[in-house]
């Protein structure tokens, strides 16, 4: 899945990747605390 994924990734232009990295930063940002309280 993950792996997939990075294939993605790397077929699209770089600044594309950093927009991608950045987003899924802030998500895992945003999510972290509910994923701790839930556990």
């Amino acid at each position: 899945m993950i792996l997939r994924v990075n294939a993605l990734v790397n077929d699209l232009p770089v600044d594309h990747q950093r927009q991608l990295m950045a987003l899924m930063g802030n998500w895992i940002e945003l999510t972290e605390p509910f994923l701790r309280k839930a556990s």
